[in-house]
This record gives structure tokens, C-alpha cells and sequence, in this order.
């Protein structure tokens, strides 16, 4: 079965629009996919995004780090090589 990450972009609290459709979208390149929601940044809005997702993602997968309470492309890119299979 694939596998199909998707990064879920948010600001205080609240995921943006793009999040469920990102499902929808990944289901079309692949039916049967394990789609997992990628989220990052820091505190309880962090925490409060990946119960709110939960549902409609296979696994949620979190990275707190401080350094992603703002987000900044090239942070985050080193933190998703770091964490996403190859």
C-alpha cells in the first residue's frame, strides 16, 4: 500500500482550508493509500491542529520544535528530511 504525506499549513489554531482537501486529493492519485497529515510547529495551538485532523488522517505525525512556532520553508524542509521515509 503507498503511503502519501501531506504538510498541513496552519496559524493560531486553525488549519488552513487546503487541509481536508488534501485528503480528497490523495485519495484520487491513490484509492487504497495510507494518507498521513505532517504538521509542525510548537505549543498548544500544535497540539490542538493534530487532535483536530485526527480524524480524518490514517496518523498524524508532529514536530514540536520552538524553531517551527513561525514557519520558515527551509527549517521545516530540513525537519521533514529528517523525519519522511526516502
Amino acid at each position: 500500500m503507498a503511503q502519501i504525506f501531506a504538510y498541513i499549513a496552519h496559524k493560531d489554531g486553525a488549519t488552513e482550508d487546503s487541509a481536508l482537501e488534501m485528503v480528497a486529493a490523495a485519495k484520487k492519485i491513490d484509492p487504497d493509500a495510507s494518507v498521513s497529515a505532517v504538521v509542525a510547529g510548537s505549543g498548544a495551538d500544535l497540539d490542538k491542529i493534530c487532535q483536530d485532523i485526527a480524524a480524518s488522517y490514517s496518523e498524524v505525525l508532529k514536530i514540536d520544535n520552538e524553531a517551527l512556532s513561525y514557519p520558515n520553508a527551509e527549517v521545516v524542509r530540513k525537519a521533514l528530511v529528517n523525519i519522511l521515509p526516502k
